[in-house]
């Protein structure tokens, strides 16, 4: 059978920082807050996986989920 592995994953969410604290309080994810550019970055490490979250659009002329730019998983 063939086994499938990732190296991270990218959320987008309008609000990073209270992202971040949701996973890092509801699932003991650890957070990590670097520089990049100038620029915050946050990074969570939950359950061996590392996840980015990064700004996304928000209101009038957001990227709709369904644009091909975005992959959703589903179970």
């Amino acid at each position: 059978m063939t086994k499938f592995t990732y190296d991270h994953i990218h959320l987008r969410s309008p609000n990073p920082e209270a992202t971040a604290q949701y996973y890092e309080r509801m699932f003991g994810a650890e957070v990590i807050r670097t520089m990049k550019q100038g620029k915050t970055r946050i990074d969570l490490k939950l359950g061996g996986a590392n996840i980015f979250i990064a700004p996304g659009a928000t209101g009038v002329g957001a990227v709709p989920l369904s644009a091909p730019s975005y992959t959703r998983i589903h179970p």
